[in-house]
């Protein structure tokens, strides 16, 4: 099972890094519309959801009045490689919400519980964990204890 580490302060640059690359490499995954790569405004969305990360993750210095908290798998063999992320905001007037804004595990690893893992992380912190997906993943996070409050166009609202 990998380490599992929680982050208040923007990452380490070997972390960063892993995270855009994953963000890029699986935005058909984490984004709200699970655009086709075939899709020709694709590059765009890899482009957008990538900048989106990106400021959240130097919101992490506390700069921009908005709490982030980044949650890292890192690989027990090689504790520099990056293999699941779950990036999320707590809710500021309650102290036990939270909202997951991105989540990804390496293609390599996943059915391995680190998906899991990392949201059982943030759950111990934020027992009031709220999430959007589309309805293809619903099955997925219903099987981690998640369950459908509705819906807003094509997503799914579950907490």
């Amino acid at each position: 099972m990998p380490t599992i580490m929680l982050l208040h302060t923007p990452p380490p640059e070997f972390i960063r890094s892993q995270i855009q690359q994953m963000v890029v490499d699986y935005v058909t995954d984490i984004s709200l519309v699970a655009i086709a790569p075939s899709n020709p405004l694709y590059n765009l969305y890899q482009y957008g959801v990538g900048y989106e990360v990106h400021l959240y993750l130097n919101a992490m210095d506390g700069s921009q009045q908005l709490t982030v908290e980044l949650i890292v798998a890192l690989d027990d063999e090689d504790p520099e490689t990056v293999l699941g992320f779950l990036l999320y905001l707590p809710v500021q007037d309650d102290p036990q919400a939270c909202a997951v804004a991105y989540m990804a595990v390496r293609d390599s690893h996943r059915r391995q519980g680190i998906a899991r893992s990392m949201l059982e992380k943030m759950t111990s912190r934020y027992p009031h964990a709220e999430l959007y997906c589309v309805v293809g993943k619903v099955a997925y996070f219903e099987a981690m204890g998640f369950q459908v409050l509705g819906a807003r166009g094509p997503q799914v609202i579950m907490n």
